[in-house]
């Protein structure tokens, strides 16, 4: 290959990798997702298929966000966790989150905003559930208005259930305890 057609091909290639993007550059966007102003604008993680919806709902996320999670305004903001399936629903309903959410969980305006603890499926569901809370949440807990918000200890299974049930608990909870209104 002589020269010019070397240089010619080295043009191409880089005005394809320009065009293109660098490999690994942008992040998987699943279908119908990302919608809404500058919803997914500065996001690094992978979101499945009809997630990050609303204003700025993923903006400088870089967590891994999985199917139908994170719709509202800022529901999943400055996220750095994983979100499972069908997650973070409301307005900064996972507002700078940290940890883990499962499937079904932190659903309602600020339920996991600020949290950095694991939370387990179908949990903190409710108006500032587990906002700011810091210990882990199990599966079946935390549901109602500020059920754990402020936590700061482990939560069991099936705990914490009612609203203000557990709020700024400071103690390991077992599975099954604190039910009912401010248990």
């Amino acid at each position: 290959m002589n020269i010019p057609h070397q240089l010619g091909l080295g043009v191409l290639l880089g005005l394809g990798v320009l065009l293109a993007g660098l490999p690994g550059a942008q992040a998987g966007i699943g279908d119908k997702s990302c919608v809404g102003i500058d919803a997914c604008t500065g996001n690094s993680g992978h979101i499945g298929r009809k997630s990050c919806n609303g204003v700025v709902a993923c903006f400088d996320n870089s967590g891994r966000i999985h199917n139908q999670s994170c719709l509202g305004f800022e529901a999943c903001q400055d996220n750095t966790g994983r979100v499972l399936n069908k997650s973070c629903q409301g307005d900064e309903a996972c507002l700078s989150n940290e940890g883990k959410v499962g499937s079904q969980s932190c659903d309602e305006l600020f339920a996991c905003g600020f949290q950095s603890g694991d939370i387990g499926d179908s949990s903190c569901n409710g108006v500032e559930a587990c906002v700011g809370s810091t210990g882990s949440v199990g599966t079946g807990s935390c549901n109602e208005q500020f059920a754990c918000a402020g936590s700061s200890a482990a939560i069991g299974n099936n705990a914490c259930v009612g609203g203000f049930a557990c709020e700024s608990n400071s103690g390991t909870i077992d599975n099954g305890a604190c039910k009912g209104e401010a248990a």
